[in-house]
């Protein structure tokens, strides 16, 4: 189990990335997703949201690299839709 402390949060900076697929958001929490960053050369960031984001598995947690924090919400969040993440690979 990972815990994001508050301390961790407010100590680094959170960034805005596209999401590379559309995300159905729950309606009344935020959700948390493991996913891959990648920067291209204009500075903006691409976020591969991981796939099989289940309870007790490893593999996303092993290929993360950042935490994509999706808001509560109706509307489902379009591909290509700015969402902040923070990353997880840096200390």
């Amino acid at each position: 189990m990972i815990l994001i402390l508050q301390h961790d949060c407010s100590d680094h900076a959170y960034f805005k990335g596209k999401v590379d697929i559309e995300i159905v958001p729950d309606m009344t929490n935020r959700k948390l997703l493991w996913g891959h960053y990648k920067a291209q050369e204009n500075g903006e960031y691409i976020l591969e949201i991981i796939d099989q984001q289940q309870p007790y598995q490893i593999e996303p947690f092993v290929q993360a690299n950042c935490i994509v924090m999706v808001p509560f919400q109706e509307q489902t969040i379009a591909k290509g839709t700015d969402l902040y993440f923070t990353k997880i690979d840096e200390v």
